[in-house]
């Protein structure tokens, strides 16, 4: 399941990920993106990852049906998570997507992460 986070920061799609992920939550952070956009903002992802039990083959093909062509739309992505592998994963994101900078954040720099992404 993936909640929508009212961070309040111009620009940031923020988010908390616990679960599984389906189509509708895809459709649901799709949608927060789009009015973003609308609004004349490059995207800046805000995640909170508490935990992922999988992500069904809807979701993955939602995500991919808009993110692909918004490619160019991403500036800024901060995950907050206590998945050390995320950092290496947030790496090499940032080799094949130079535009957009990822960066990976403890728990205990939650903080930190949000004011790094609203900038």
């Amino acid at each position: 399941m993936i909640e929508l986070l009212d961070l309040q920061l111009p620009g940031v799609v923020g988010m908390r990920i616990c679960g599984r992920v389906e189509k509708a939550d895809i459709l649901r952070v799709a949608r927060a993106a789009e009015e973003t956009l609308s609004r004349g903002f490059k995207l800046k992802v805000y995640v909170e990852l508490e935990s992922l039990e999988g992500v069904s083959l809807e979701a993955f093909v939602e995500d991919l049906r808009f993110a692909l062509p918004h490619l160019t739309d991403f500036k800024k992505k901060a995950v907050v998570s206590d998945k050390g592998w995320l950092t290496r994963l947030g790496e090499m994101t940032s080799r094949f997507f130079p535009a957009i900078e990822v960066r990976h954040f403890s728990w205990e720099e939650k903080q930190q992460a949000r004011e790094w992404v609203a900038s």
